[in-house]
């Protein structure tokens, strides 16, 4: 069985300061409904609590806002053109992106479109 989440992750295109910004959620906290938790197999889910990534936060990481979780397509980096906190609802996000690049202005246009 493949990998699916059983959510809807919704994110967002955004104007701010003459920017283009994208604003989301990365991961849900499982809140007793299927759909914030993500089947793994027929007989296997993971679920995120609140807090989950506390202690990994406080370390202030780098971490890569990256368009369909690919490798070399990164849309923003954390600490200059992402923010990455959590909240009462899960793993929030906002990317500052470079329309420069090629694939940020299909990622743009694809979110826009409600492709993902």
């Amino acid at each position: 069985m493949d990998d699916v989440r059983n959510y809807e992750s919704k994110f967002e295109v955004r104007e701010k300061d003459g920017k283009t910004i994208i604003v989301g959620q990365a991961v849900p906290f499982y809140d007793g409904t299927e759909s914030t938790q993500y089947r793994l197999s027929d007989n296997m889910v993971e679920r995120f609590a609140k807090g989950a990534f506390t202690d990994f936060l406080r370390s202030n990481p780098k971490i890569d806002i990256r368009e369909m979780h690919e490798k070399n397509k990164v849309l923003a980096r954390t600490p200059k053109t992402a923010n990455v906190w959590e909240d009462n609802k899960g793993l929030q996000y906002e990317a500052t992106l470079n329309p420069d690049v090629s694939y940020v202005r299909d990622t743009i246009a694809n979110i826009k479109d409600g492709l993902y």
